[in-house]
């Protein structure tokens, strides 16, 4: 059952007193009319709000990660002024500097610090770029020099700024790179982070558990800012994760939440609203790994979108238990990127590409689908 209307919240305290606790958002994805020319998964997206854009770069083709796969190492554009109907990508020429082939879990692109960088390749090397979204360059800014074994492709990057405190100190913005896995160990529990500010890479506390092609997302809270690390997999036991970990920027220190999620999920995105919920989109229940163990041949891409409620302890709410609008495509690693609107609280999800069931096989679709929602007025507990 979907709810059409939202009613007033007097009304629903006086007509649902007593009920179980919901949340609902009003509205449904919508299929976009224009499509990539190749689909990828593996992609990363952000909002380029200065020119109502919406941006993409990297990805990965159908199939394994090594050619005649097609990949992705051009810049896409879409834009957002622009009716759906009349919207189409523009790809730009290929990137030169970036190391290529590139692609990510759904998280490469990171925004700190009115800047943007791009990290977490499928590659070991944890390089840091700066992307300029004025002339749509990246420029290299870092290699990790920390050991080997902590450093892993298939991870997870968030940025975090840490306010200076004392006279002279300045704000720390941070890079930080979670999980992966590599050649020495598979999946890493490692965390680690680059300070654009002081150029240094520093390795902090460990995950309690370790994992790959992770969801993660920064927030910010009462105590200073958290990292949320989401599901993923582990390549080794070949199972999907169903834990979270949420790591004290101040304290570096993790704590976890176990068995949170109903079923083990990795390759999910996950986005931050308001510091108040996080929104898990899609992922994939079966594929554990990737790489040489290629752990993904039970493949489960999911619609599911679900979310959870920070500020009542990290509450799991489920999409199908509550009305929550699901997606209308199983995406598995699709490029997602939210934007609020100017006007009140109108926000809009973008959800674009990703690894889809097709019949019996698996295949990477062209297709984006988009929700838009009120967050003011579609959150409802009672």
């Amino acid at each position: 059952m979907r709810m059409t209307a939202l009613l007033p919240v007097s009304v629903l305290f006086l007509s649902l007193a007593g009920c179980a606790d919901h949340v609902s958002i009003a509205g449904d994805f919508e299929l976009q009319p224009y499509e990539l020319p190749k689909g990828y998964r593996h992609m990363t997206a952000l909002i380029d709000e200065e020119r109502k854009e919406l941006v993409l770069f990297g990805g990965l083709g159908n199939g394994g990660p090594m050619p005649p796969t097609a990949m992705n190492h051009h810049i896409f554009t879409l834009d957002l002024r622009k009716p759906a109907a009349q919207r189409a990508w523009v790809m730009k020429p290929a990137d030169t500097i970036v190391q290529a082939p590139w692609f990510t879990s759904t998280r490469g692109f990171v925004e700190v610090g009115n800047k943007t960088y791009l990290t977490c390749s499928d590659t070991d090397a944890n390089e840091i770029y700066e992307f300029d979204k004025k002339s749509r360059e990246f420029r290299w800014l870092s290699t990790s020099n920390l050991p080997p074994e902590v450093n892993a492709g298939d991870c997870c990057a968030v940025g975090v700024k840490v306010e200076g405190r004392g006279r002279g100190k300045k704000d720390d913005v941070r890079i930080y790179v979670l999980g992966g896995r590599n050649d020495v160990v598979s999946p890493v529990p490692y965390a680690r982070y680059y300070s654009v500010t002081y150029d240094k890479w520093v390795k902090v506390a460990n995950l309690n558990v370790g994992r790959s092609h992770l969801g993660c997302a920064p927030v910010e809270t009462r105590r200073g800012p958290a990292i949320y690390a989401v599901g993923g997999g582990n390549s080794t036991a070949g199972t999907t994760l169903r834990s979270v970990e949420v790591y004290d920027v101040e304290r570096d220190t993790w704590t976890l939440y176990g068995e949170m999620l109903p079923e083990g999920r990795s390759r999910l995105a996950v986005q931050n609203l308001d510091d108040e919920f996080l929104m898990l989109i899609g992922g994939d229940a079966a594929c554990a790994g990737g790489g040489a163990g290629n752990l993904c041949t039970g493949d489960r891409p999911l619609a599911n979108v679900d979310l959870i409620d920070m500020k009542r302890n990290n509450r799991f709410i489920s999409g199908t238990d509550h009305w929550i609008p699901q997606l209308l495509t199983p995406r598995q690693t699709p490029a997602t990127a939210l934007r609020k609107k100017k006007h009140g609280d109108e926000w809009e999800l973008h959800v674009i590409g990703g690894r889809t069931p097709a019949g019996a096989q698996l295949d990477v679709t062209t297709s984006s689908e988009v929700l838009s929602f009120d967050l003011r007025r579609a959150w409802l507990r009672f």
